[in-house]
């Protein structure tokens, strides 16, 4: 069989072609380093056509390792995951394969999850520990004087004739709508109480969601309770954002009644009596608005944090389980393909096709390499010494020996 250079060229890069074509692009995450002896393992494993093993994920399950392997086929439908144990069976227990998938996918949804987004959580929780903190005495002071405010209104009174004259009346007299101010101060005190039942969760559910991160992240250590831990930091952060977000919106509102009451009590603080008590309150009330002003700006701060971290935790949550999905049906894919006489066919069939092009091309190459010519000689040598003999003459001119 004869091929012009042409078409010989043409055969090469068409069959190189077919190669390129069906090779595959591996879709997953890019190999891990591991022992030699895994990788032995993985190799042994091919099947026909395959034409790379990449150990993707070491998986640790109920005490034994398992390691996800990617094999890359010619046949792109053939292409796929497979799961060994540390002995190199093969794992086929459709129960044991998700759990193995689910935590390849926790690892692999973890990368886009940045140290910087770790942090941030951190900083929530110590921002959030802060405030608490600066509420609790203020929510305390309020409470006490909230009693003050009742014992005036109930205990220090005087039963005239036909009426009854509380010092609170006195007080209500000069400052005319001090009680609906007041009902504002109830309000902070109601909201405040609010306030830290959230700072509470974030408390309790905030710290596990960050080691168990930082746990998957750092040490590929997969949680039993990893979702439900995420979960709850989601459910976390969402209540403080829409409670940040309500609270600044009132302490904004709160802050200019407290500035009006803090005026207000300041006119009447030479009152008989109840002056000392009064300037008390004034100043107490000037501190109040001061710390709510500086804690609508701090809270708005936080709650801008807390929306943009639950989302990139309910992203994380969301790609975990679409990366589980895809391992899975990568790995149904090969073995339906392995169970299929169309891929043993359609690769024997490949096999033969790259035979029929590349053999005669070889046989032609062969027959057209020229061979050593032999150089004919006239030329005697000497069967004693091996020089050459002269051309005349009866003896060897080297040794003497007779020709």
């Amino acid at each position: 069989m004869k091929f012009s250079n042409k078409l010989k060229i043409f055969l090469i890069f068409f069959s190189m072609l077919i190669i390129s074509t069906l090779t595959p692009l591996n879709q997953f995450s890019s190999a891990i380093i591991v022992d030699n002896d895994v990788q032995l393992a993985a190799d042994s494993n091919k099947i026909l056509l395959d034409s790379n093993a990449e150990i993707l994920y070491e998986i640790e399950q109920s005490g034994e390792i398992y390691y996800v392997v990617m094999y890359d086929n010619v046949l792109p439908f053939a292409s796929g995951l497979e799961v060994f144990d540390s002995s190199g069976n093969k794992i086929t227990n459709n129960s044991l394969l998700r759990q193995v998938f689910d935590q390849a996918g926790w690892l692999e949804s973890v990368k886009s999850y940045s140290s910087s987004d770790i942090n941030t959580l951190k900083n929530i929780l110590s921002f959030s520990n802060e405030i608490s903190s600066t509420i609790t005495p203020i929510n305390s002071d309020i409470s006490s004087m909230m009693d003050v405010v009742d014992t005036l209104q109930n205990d220090l009174c005087l039963d005239l004739i036909i009426f009854q004259e509380c010092a609170w009346d006195l007080v209500e007299s000069q400052i005319p709508g001090i009680t609906i101010l007041f009902s504002i101060v109830k309000t902070i005190n109601n909201e405040l109480t609010e306030w830290n039942e959230v700072t509470s969760a974030i408390k309790n559910n905030l710290p596990k969601t960050i080691k168990t991160i930082e746990d998957l992240k750092y040490d590929h250590k997969i949680s039993s309770s990893i979702e439900n831990d995420i979960q709850n930091g989601i459910s976390s952060l969402t209540a403080l954002k829409r409670q940040a977000d309500d609270f600044s919106i009132d302490l904004s509102e709160i802050n200019q009644s407290v500035r009006v009451l803090e005026s207000g009590l300041y006119e009447v603080s030479d009152l008989p009596v109840i002056g000392n008590t009064i300037n008390e309150w004034a100043k107490f009330f000037g501190n109040l608005a001061d710390n709510i002003d500086s804690l609508r700006q701090n809270i708005t701060q936080i709650s801008g944090a807390a929306s943009n971290q639950g989302s990139k935790l309910n992203q994380l949550i969301s790609d975990a389980d679409r990366k589980t999905n895809e391992y899975h049906n990568s790995w149904n894919a090969r073995q339906s393909a392995l169970e299929s006489w169309g891929f043993i066919l359609l690769g024997v069939g490949i096999v033969i096709l790259l035979l029929i092009i590349l053999v005669p091309i070889a046989i032609v190459k062969k027959k057209k390499t020229p061979s050593p010519k032999k150089v004919a000689t006239n030329k005697k040598y000497c069967r004693k010494c091996g020089s050459i003999l002269p051309k005349t003459g009866k003896f060897c001119r080297k040794c003497g020996n007779l020709i």
